[in-house]
Parts: structure tokens; sequence; C-alpha cells
């Protein structure tokens, strides 16, 4: 958490992206589990070697990676930034997602699941 807390690869994201803010309910109101009472904070996260994840969210102590594809098959190699966020924040995010426009939810490894966007 310290890494994600200092802001080391986090960007957050500015009022002209209030778009995103609209992904954000929508991803809440579909069922994840909820982080806390209020709205969590919206990031956006990348490593200086370039993998990144495209949204998470954060509130107190919990995080929440997300990444959005448009494909309705998900590849391996599409995971690795989700993957390496989920080993840099262990204990703060205890599972990360897909939202993809494929047509049903799955386990993709131990801590990832897949969401499809059809249910949000």
């Amino acid at each position: 958490m310290e890494a994600f807390a200092s802001g080391a690869g986090l960007r957050a994201l500015r009022p002209s992206q209030a778009g995103l803010a609209v992904l954000q309910k929508r991803i809440l109101r579909g069922g994840l589990p909820p982080l806390s009472p209020k709205i969590p904070t919206l990031h956006h996260w990348r490593t200086h070697t370039g993998s990144e994840v495209d949204f998470v969210l954060s509130r107190r102590e919990r995080l929440l990676p997300l990444e959005a594809k448009a494909s309705s098959s998900i590849a391996p190699k599409m995971l690795r930034g989700l993957e390496i966020f989920l080993a840099d924040h262990a204990k703060s995010a205890p599972f990360g997602a897909v939202i993809y426009s494929g047509a049903e939810h799955r386990l993709l490894g131990p801590r990832i699941i897949a969401i499809s966007a059809r249910a949000l």
C-alpha cells in the first residue's frame, strides 16, 4: 500500500475525464462488492516500464484494479498489467476484474475475474 499511497505510478483523473466517473458508478451498481459507503476515488496506474491498469478504485486501504477491453475474448497477455498490480498490492487488492464485451462472467485466474459489460 505504501507505493500506492505515495502516488508511485498513479495518476488521478482530471475533471475533463468526467465520463470515467459515469463508468465508475455503473461498475459499482453492477454488483461488485462495495469498498465503502462512499464512492471510491478513481485512478489510472502505470509503471515506468509501461505496465498499466486502466482504472483503480481506491477507498481507504482497499484497491480494486479494473481493465476495460472491447474484445469479446481475453488473451493472457491482456492480463499482464493486472497481474503485476495484484502482485505489488497483494494486501490491499485481493482481486482484480476485467470488463469485456463477452457474454459470460468467468474466473480468469486465482485473483482475476471477467465481467461481461452486458451486465452493467
